[in-house]
């Protein structure tokens, strides 16, 4: 089931989502075209992750996006290989601002948070920074989406996921690792 998520991830969704931005940046979709079938998508993928029962003693993450909601498919996405990957998670589409996701992380008592970062961004190394330093140092901050690959100068204690395959093996190593501390 965990690949059937991830190969829905990286062969469906992934390309549809670009191939939605594309049109749009072509002005062959109108962006209200692009945010209706996004909304189809999320939908879907809110559906499919209601069907998973997370331990309570699982580790939890939230994911959120220095876009806000615009990348709500993607972060549905990721919600969704969590789940399959039996990690409580929680999806964040609120403001990008370092103190609301801060806050937004402690009221879920998360151990992680995964933000969403644009390609072409230019300050998102400097809204990293200030979200790192809203967060309990005991959370781990992982950054996911087309910006991380594209901008240098992350802050030190700042891990990547580079699809959501690799985000599927770090959760099972996450998993793995809270088992064991526990018992």
């Amino acid at each position: 089931i965990r690949r059937d998520a991830t190969r829905f991830a990286m062969e469906i969704v992934k390309p549809f989502s670009e191939e939605l931005m594309r049109a749009v940046e072509s002005s062959a979709l109108d962006v209200r075209h692009e945010r209706y079938a996004n909304g189809i998508l999320e939908d879907y993928l809110h559906a499919r992750c209601a069907q998973y029962v997370i331990d309570p003693a699982a580790p939890r993450v939230v994911i959120a996006s220095l876009e806000g909601s615009r990348c709500r498919a993607r972060m549905q996405m990721a919600a969704l290989v969590s789940a399959v990957g039996g990690v409580g998670h929680r999806v964040f589409a609120g403001s990008p601002e370092p103190a609301v996701i801060g806050a937004a992380v402690r009221h879920e008592r998360a151990d992680t948070l995964l933000v969403c970062v644009p390609a072409g961004d230019s300050s998102a190394p400097a809204s990293i920074a200030a979200i790192r330093d809203a967060l309990p140092r005991d959370v781990e901050l992982l950054l996911a989406g087309p910006g991380v690959e594209q901008t240098v100068g992350w802050p030190d204690g700042v891990g990547g996921i580079q699809s959501y395959a690799h985000f599927a093996d770090w959760i099972r190593h996450r998993h793995l690792t809270a088992h064991l501390a526990a018992g």
